[in-house]
């Protein structure tokens, strides 16, 4: 699994012309997935955690950290909601991306905070480190393939189950 090297300066220059800058780092949010909102973690928490790790990379670095959140075309509220909670610069590509457009730009990712999802499973594949965040799914069937870099899970009463909504609310 890869992407040539057109599809990389392809997405390079989407990135510059939507206000990233061609030689900072990048960390991927990916806060949809399919199969119902009972697998989605909250924006805010999306939000304030990849403000945390933006930070945190940018002050053990010394380089710019930007945002990019990727998802279907239905996602694209959820991203625009996470945008604009974000204090670091952000882009979203939620439905504005082909297949190979999206592996483009998850391999240009430092990092992917994740819902259990299709690009978790991608990401993984194009070696990019995946911090997967699980909830009501079964992380031991769905989990990245071989050793996931960061599995965050919070064991819950209704776990595993396939829920298409939160029966407690994402408490």
């Amino acid at each position: 699994l890869g992407v040539f090297r057109g599809e990389e300066e392809a997405v390079e220059e989407r990135f510059v012309k939507g206000g990233l800058p061609a030689s900072g780092l990048v960390v991927g949010i990916n806060p949809g997935s399919t199969g119902g909102r009972a697998k989605r973690w909250l924006p805010e928490r999306f939000a304030e955690a990849a403000d945390r790790l933006c930070r945190t990379i940018r002050e053990s670095r010394g380089q710019q950290v930007s945002v990019v959140i990727v998802g279907g075309k239905e996602e694209e509220p959820l991203g625009r909601e996470i945008a604009a909670r974000l204090s670091s610069r952000s882009m979203g590509l939620s439905g504005a991306t082909t297949i190979r457009e999206l592996m483009a730009a998850l391999k240009r990712c430092e990092v992917l905070l994740t819902n259990d999802s299709g690009p978790m499973h991608v990401a993984n594949a194009l070696q990019v480190p995946v911090v997967s965040i699980f909830g009501s799914t079964d992380w031991r069937k769905t989990a990245p393939f071989g050793n996931p870099d960061g599995l965050v899970r919070q064991p819950v009463d209704c776990a595993p189950r396939m829920l298409l909504e939160c029966p407690i609310d994402h408490r």
